[in-house]
């Protein structure tokens, strides 16, 4: 549903005859590589990196669900130690460029359609009081991207069984989302 958001109508029909986008997109989740690294004894902080999953924007859009999916499980598998470790030396490398800035800034990795998605279903929001009580609703906030959307799924008050899914996308694709009738049926 979010890439039918994501490709105007009139992208997915360029010759008319039904011919539909074939211009790729990634598809970036963030995992905790505290999990994936051999970290150093008594190591303390955050470590954390982005997979990816690529695809043309067609295939996406003609296959079934399961194509995607695959395609996500694929690249966080492979997010193992020795991806970690040449991410790093990467990041090493551009540390020593002449423009710096660039190994930070989200343009380096993205093809300019893009779809990052982020998981806080384990943190425990509404375990933490924050003085005034326990939360009844925690979300996080995120301004928009040029490049890339975003998705982030969230714990919900009601308990572990249920999420709270957030969409960052541009207005025009938040506009085409909720006219899209599959969505509207599950989600309105």
């Amino acid at each position: 549903m979010i890439t039918r958001a994501r490709v105007p109508e009139e992208e997915r029909e360029r010759d008319g005859a039904g011919e539909v986008s074939s211009r790729k997109t990634r598809f970036f989740i963030f995992v905790d590589a505290r999990k994936r690294m051999r970290l150093p004894d008594g190591f303390f902080g955050n470590v954390v990196a982005a997979a990816y999953a690529e695809s043309l924007e067609s295939d996406i859009l003609r296959r079934p669900p399961c194509y995607a999916a695959r395609l996500i499980r694929a690249a966080t598998v492979n997010a193992s130690d020795a991806f970690m470790r040449s991410l790093i030396d990467w990041l090493e490398v551009q540390k020593s460029s002449p423009d710096p800035v660039s190994a930070k800034a989200e343009h380096v990795l993205s093809v300019g359609h893009d779809v990052a998605a982020t998981f806080w279903t384990w943190f425990g929001l509404y375990d933490v009081d924050f003085g005034w009580g326990k939360a009844d609703l925690a979300l996080r906030n995120a301004p928009p991207r040029h490049l890339i959307d975003g998705v982030a799924m969230m714990p919900s008050p009601d308990g572990a069984r249920d999420m709270v899914a957030l969409l960052n996308l541009h207005r025009d694709r938040m506009l085409r989302l909720e006219h899209d009738p599959e969505f509207r049926a599950l989600f309105m």
